[in-house]
């Protein structure tokens, strides 16, 4: 973790270009006070404390572009500093985010609350003994009460797009990659 602290920017590119996948390379240097440059998740800007906290790959044209903003950054402390201002009280001005975090039943360090772990496998239990109820309750019933409807994942909600150049098209790769 040290490592990463020492360094104004990260370069943070996700596995995987999925609406909901944002790992740890994100947030790790988030947390730790660096910049993340970063390609990933199209949803990303819904979750971030506000518009300036990371930079998207995405935004730029070419990486010569990217790399002169970040030299530009690198430069200009105060420019710089904009990035870094959401770890400050009340530096998260993203409503969204803040309205998600008041709503969601689990919580970080509050004993009151479940972890996010605990709280998932709960949410997934709870579903569970809720679908085996309709189900015995149909059988009971004889085929008056309809059964539960199967509850199946669709692409959309765990498929990713396939993956694309960041920069130029597939058509001017080589054929070996």
């Amino acid at each position: 973790m040290t490592f990463i602290a020492r360094y104004k920017f990260h370069l943070a590119l996700e596995n995987a270009i999925c609406d909901d996948y944002m790992t740890e390379k994100l947030w790790r240097p988030m947390h730790l006070g660096a910049v993340p440059v970063y390609r990933g998740s199209p949803a990303v800007r819904d979750w971030m404390p506000n518009n300036l906290s990371i930079i998207l790959i995405d935004d730029f044209d070419s990486p010569q572009e990217l790399a002169k903003y970040l030299d530009f950054l690198d430069k200009n402390g105060e420019e710089y500093m904009k990035y870094l201002e959401y770890k400050n009280v009340g530096g998260i001005k993203n409503q969204f985010l803040l309205e998600s975090l008041e709503r969601r039943e689990w919580g970080v360090n509050d004993m009151s609350l479940p972890n996010y772990l605990n709280g998932f496998e709960c949410f997934i239990c709870d579903k569970e003994n809720t679908r085996v109820k309709e189900e015995q309750e149909h059988k009971k019933s004889r085929g008056k009460t309809p059964a539960p409807r199967p509850r199946i994942a669709q692409f959309k909600h765990m498929g990713c797009p396939m993956p694309t150049p960041g920069f130029g098209s597939v058509e001017d790769l080589s054929g070996g990659d």
